[in-house]
């Protein structure tokens, strides 16, 4: 895996320069430098290194995904919990210490048994303020936690994709409600300038030189300079703005609430 990466992302950055770029992986964690293997889920390797891969040339921004309960199949919902809140805050915190690079939770989910669905229900939104709340705290701190994207949106008269992991917006209106007021506080955090990004990328200089564990000359991190992070993170920015207003867009189908 390792090594597809580092061929394929400079690569496909080679062919398309104006798009970002990521493996697109869970972030489990593997036995290199800076890697925490005990914090997979049953401390499995599971054949990717978190920091090593997101360091390759070419990636922009790097992904964890987010299914305790699958993951973590018939371990109690505290253990399960304690599993949320430690695999956020251990990627965000490496992310920020060793890549430098924006953070986003590009699958999260919980499965909804059928016949029970008010309980799977109260269960999965109470898992989704928790995902939402993490990357609002770490996006307003200028954290590099700044974004997600749940599994899986659907519209009515697409039951041939209902996996279990589905949100209908028309049937399912609280889901919608915590969603939506996600990203209007994105929206309103999304709203800063080019001197603000500016002086986020100046305090990761300052705290990535005070820490000694930093390889500052990585590759595909910020060597010398943040232009590289700046970038990004605009590009970013702009995704980010793109997805509210998708969002927003799709809004009048729980307008009601």
């Amino acid at each position: 895996m390792q090594a597809w990466v580092e061929e394929m992302a400079p690569y496909v950055k080679s062919i398309d320069g104006g798009h970002l770029v990521t493996p697109g992986l869970e972030g489990f964690y593997g036995a290199g430098a800076h890697e925490s293997k005990d914090l997979n889920p049953w401390g499995i390797y599971y054949g990717t290194n978190f920091v090593e891969t997101h360091r390759a040339r070419g990636v922009d921004f790097a992904t964890i995904h987010l299914y305790p309960d699958v993951w973590l199949w018939g371990s109690a919902a505290d253990t399960q919990l304690a599993f949320l809140r430690n695999w956020t805050r251990s990627h965000a915190r490496d992310t920020e210490l060793y890549l430098g690079k924006p953070l986003l939770v590009t699958e999260y989910g919980q499965f909804l048994w059928e016949g029970i669905a008010g309980a799977n229900r109260t269960q999965r939104d109470y898992f989704l303020r928790l995902v939402l709340d993490s990357i609002y705290a770490s996006a307003a701190r200028g954290g590099p936690l700044v974004g997600g994207a749940f599994w899986q949106l659907l519209d009515g008269g697409m039951d041939t994709l209902r996996d279990g992991y589905e949100i209908i917006l028309p049937e399912d209106q609280l889901a919608a409600t915590i969603i939506g007021n996600h990203s209007r506080q994105l929206a309103q955090l999304s709203l800063i300038t080019s001197e603000d990004v500016e002086k986020q990328a100046a305090l990761r200089r300052r705290r990535r030189s005070a820490h000694r564990k930093i390889h500052v000359g990585s590759v595909g991190g910020p060597s010398g300079s943040d232009s590289y992070y700046t970038q990004t993170q605009q590009l970013l920015h702009i995704l980010l703005v793109r997805f509210i207003s998708l969002f927003t867009s799709i809004s009048p189908l729980f307008s009601s609430v």
